[in-house]
């Protein structure tokens, strides 16, 4: 494990603001910004050491999976405090189920689409939450993501033994 995957996992705990709020239903507005800017500055700094030193498969699958524990955090809590759409939560909570570990194939729309869920997710905790149907509409443009990702990994040719590692 590196000082990379170590940054990647206390990037995991960053949640804790997000989970008070889920289980209480109370919000400190500044507990969300400070993880928010925490986490954003952990996953460059991470990107940043992993890129200098080599990436390690464990990092490649830390990342993914902890961007994701981060984004179902933020919706339960949007959910939580009724400023986002029930029905926003079905993609984070899907990830597990149609996607797990990581993707097949990123394509630019994913990202695009995993954006667009972040930004609905810092307006839904901020003073203004998003209107209803726009959150659904990009909950659903996630959704489609996830999908088709699941769709392409159903796709991709298994050999029906293990392959041999050489050397």
């Amino acid at each position: 494990m590196t000082a990379a995957d170590l940054l990647t996992l206390a990037r995991a705990g960053l949640s804790l603001p997000a989970w008070v709020t889920i289980l209480s239903g109370r919000a400190r507005p500044i507990a969300f910004w400070t993880t928010l800017l925490a986490s954003t500055l952990l996953d460059w700094l991470d990107g940043s050491l992993a890129r200098c030193i080599g990436p390690t498969p464990l990092g490649a699958v830390l990342d993914i999976e902890v961007d994701s524990w981060l984004t179902l955090s933020a919706v339960l809590a949007g959910v939580r405090l009724g400023r986002l759409p029930r029905p926003c939560a079905i993609p984070p909570v899907a990830r597990y189920a149609l996607a797990p570990g990581p993707a097949v194939d990123h394509r630019r729309w994913h990202h695009l689409a995993g954006r667009a869920q972040m930004a609905v997710l810092i307006a839904a905790l901020s003073r203004r939450p998003p209107p209803p149907r726009l959150a659904l509409a990009l909950a659903a443009l996630q959704l489609a993501a996830l999908l088709d990702v699941a769709r392409r990994r159903d796709e991709t040719p298994r050999l029906p033994w293990p392959r041999r590692r050489p050397g």
